[in-house]
Formats: structure tokens, C-alpha cells, sequence
């Protein structure tokens, strides 16, 4: 018992590690876009989804380079990208101005969808080699296919992206407030379409102009004050500093994933270990998507949308292309197609499941991006997309549990 409660704080400690490391990140990053001119969108999407990402390649890593357990790497990959879409509703929980997804750009849809389709590879990848009939996607030496496809359309993908960034202005996160309401970053306060309905220049020479009261600045604006002081080089050395701490804790986690998978609880009236596919779904993606709850949350507060939601959306890019990067260094033969007779361990099917659920989780998040109503409230001023996805998260968990339990 005493065992089990050493790992237990082992992994809290973990997880305090990588929220403190989280924090800072995410006012760096905001600091080097304001210094560099780097949109707020890109710096989401590339920078700060790369570094937040560390902990899940680095534990995935970890997972098949020195504890041999490849469905631990697969599992904190698709549960990483379930819980990532989980924490976009986590802060409209939080989020007083309206829906975030509301208020963020459209333009987020694109790498979202990018996202769906390298999930697709994955999981389809996966699916053909548990049929009763095996389909091999083939491999070169220990490589499969899957892998090299995989990698291909991330780097093709992240081509298009940063061609799409250079003509593309994000309105809504560059202005700071809407247009039409002067609410921040959020037109959900009005109704309103952006570039729509405004006052007119004679309405806006009637109209005086009150000066708003003086408020003293709350601790996020010291905060942020403190980091504009930061000179550019300063700011990226620390900011390096810190992923390399993200990076230290990750492979630290692969260690401890093996512990609790090993833990056993009574199931169905037969006691069986956790097993790594559950536990990498849902305990150590949840400590390695730390970062991006922390880090888009930490954007929020700063105003700063679009690189919020483009952390998360890129943060799921990343992921899937961890599978590719272990795949190189997993020699016993492709991550996503072991065989147990073959390579003395088999890919767990409870991967496809996961899979898909990340995928119709993202869609939904597509959805509520490209709606042209940006209002969308419900009842209890979230979004309507917000119960729907705490609903399929703990529904494909409990599957994931079910499918993978003693795996």
C-alpha cells in the first residue's frame, strides 16, 4: 500500500512540475510574439504547440525506448488529443465574455481538420492490422508505412499552414476587442457580425466619448507588465529553459506510467491491472496535456484567443506525428502493427477508439468555428458545443477502460 501511494505522489509532483512550467510558457510566448510581430495564431500554433508538446513525445519516447511499452506512447497520443479538445470547454466553464470558440478565429478550422485527417491515418492504420485477417500497410526495415505517410502530411500540412499564414490577418485576436460591442475578443456579447452593423462616423461625432474610470491593474496585468520588460533574447532563453524542464518530466512520466498500469482493481469480479493502453488514454495524457491547459488558459487571461485555441489545435498536429518520431526509434517493427506472435507484443485496438473519438471531437470543434450565428449560448452562457463534448470524452474513456483494461 505504502508502494502504491509513493507512485501516486511521484506522479502528483510530476503534474505540479509541469503546471508551473506551463505558466511561464505561456507568458513567454506571449511576450516573443508581441517582440518578434508574430501573430498571436502562429505563435499558438507552431511555438507553443511544439513546446507544449514536449512531455507527450518525450514520455512516448521514453514509453518505447526504455520501458518496451509501445501502446503506453499510442495511448498518450489519442488521449492526449481527447483531452486537449476537452480543455477548449474546460475554459468556457471559466470564460465570463462568452464561448471561446465563439469568439476565436475561423481560420482555425484548417489545421484542425489536418489534424482529423493524420488521426484518420492513424486509426485506420491500426484498424486494418487487428482484423482477424491482418491488411499490412507494409513497412521499410522496422518502419511502417503508416509512420512515413504520417510524417509526410505533417510536414506537407504545416507547408500549407504557414503559406495560409501569410495572407491570412487575424482580425479578431490582433484587435483585442470586438468591433461592433468593444467587448474582449468576443462578439457573443452583441450578437454581432464582424464588419457588420457598427455606428456611423455622424453617430460617433454625437456621441461623447466617456473616459473609462481608472482601475488598478490586477495581478495578470503585473504579470504581463513584468514579462514586456523582457527583452527578446531573454525571453527565448527562458522560454528554453522551461521546455527543457517539460522535456525532463516527460521521460520522468514514462517511468511512472508503468508503475500504475501495473496497479490492479477488481473489474467485472476479476482483478486485473489498469494496463497501459487506460492508463496512457487517460492518467498520463492528462499530465502530458497539462501544458496546453495551463498555457491556453494563461493565454486567456492575457486576451490572447487564437493562440489559445491555435496551442490546442496544433498541439494535436504534433501529437500524431509523435507516433511517426517513435516509430523510427521502436525497432521491433511498426509501432502501429505489432503482432504478438511476431514482435512479442501487439498493438491494442482500444487505439481505435480513441482515435475516433479525438476525430468527432474535433469536428465539433470545426463546427463551432466556421458557424456563421457566433452567438451560440446555451442556457447556462456556454457554448452549445460545450456539454456535447464532456459527454463523447467520458463515453470514450469508459469504452477506452472497457476495450483496454488489463492491456
Amino acid at each position: 500500500m505504502g508502494n502504491i501511494w509513493f507512485v501516486w505522489l511521484q506522479f502528483a509532483v510530476s503534474v505540479s512540475v509541469i503546471v508551473y512550467a506551463g505558466v511561464k510558457l505561456s507568458y513567454l510566448g506571449d511576450t516573443i510574439a508581441e517582440k518578434t510581430g508574430i501573430s498571436r495564431g502562429w505563435i499558438g500554433l507552431v511555438l507553443l504547440s511544439f513546446v507544449t508538446s514536449l512531455p507527450e513525445l518525450m514520455t512516448s519516447l521514453g514509453a518505447v525506448l526504455f520501458e518496451d511499452i509501445p501502446n503506453l506512447a499510442l495511448g498518450n497520443v489519442f488521449g492526449s488529443n481527447m483531452f486537449n479538445i476537452l480543455v477548449l470547454v474546460i475554459i468556457d466553464l471559466f470564460r465570463t465574455e462568452g464561448p471561446l470558440l465563439l469568439a476565436a478565429s475561423p481560420k482555425h478550422s484548417l489545421p484542425a481538420a489536418v489534424g482529423i485527417g493524420m488521426m484518420a491515418i492513424a486509426g485506420l492504420n491500426i484498424a486494418s492490422a487487428s482484423l482477424p485477417s491482418p491488411v499490412t500497410w507494409g513497412s521499410l526495415g522496422w518502419i511502417g508505412i503508416g509512420s512515413i505517410i504520417i510524417l509526410i502530411v505533417y510536414f506537407l500540412g504545416m507547408r500549407l499552414l504557414y503559406q495560409c499564414e501569410k495572407r491570412w490577418k487575424w482580425d479578431r485576436e490582433e484587435t483585442g476587442v470586438c468591433p461592433e460591442c468593444g467587448k474582449n475578443l468576443s462578439c457573443a456579447n452583441c450578437g454581432c457580425e464582424l464588419g457588420g452593423r457598427g455606428t456611423t462616423e455622424e453617430e460617433e461625432e454625437e456621441s461623447p466619448v466617456e473616459e473609462p474610470p481608472a482601475e488598478e491593474p490586477s495581478a495578470e496585468d503585473a504579470v504581463a507588465a513584468y514579462y514586456a520588460k523582457l527583452t527578446l533574447k531573454k525571453a527565448i532563453i527562458l522560454f528554453a529553459v522551461f521546455a527543457a524542464v517539460t522535456v525532463a518530466d516527460g521521460v520522468w512520466l514514462a517511468s511512472l506510467g508503468d508503475k500504475i498500469a501495473m496497479l490492479q482493481v477488481t473489474f467485472r469480479g476479476n482483478v486485473v491491472s489498469l494496463g497501459t493502453t487506460f492508463v496512457g488514454s487517460l492518467f498520463i495524457a492528462f499530465a502530458t496535456s497539462l501544458p496546453e491547459f495551463v498555457v491556453s488558459f494563461g493565454a486567456i487571461r492575457l486576451g490572447a484567443v487564437d493562440m489559445a485555441v491555435g496551442n490546442i489545435v496544433g498541439s494535436n498536429i504534433f501529437n500524431i506525428a509523435i507516433i511517426g518520431i517513435a516509430d523510427l526509434l521502436y525497432v521491433k517493427g511498426p509501432i502501429m502493427a505489432l503482432n504478438k506472435d511476431i514482435h512479442g507484443v501487439a498493438t491494442a485496438g482500444g487505439h481505435i477508439l480513441a482515435a475516433l473519438c479525438a476525430m468527432l471531437l474535433t469536428s465539433i470543434v470545426i463546427v463551432a468555428l466556421v458557424q456563421e450565428d457566433r452567438r451560440g449560448y446555451t442556457k447556462l452562457k456556454i457554448g452549445w458545443y460545450t456539454p456535447l463534448v464532456m459527454i463523447i470524452y467520458l463515453l470514450g474513456m469508459y469504452l477506452i477502460f472497457v476495450s483496454g483494461v488489463g492491456k
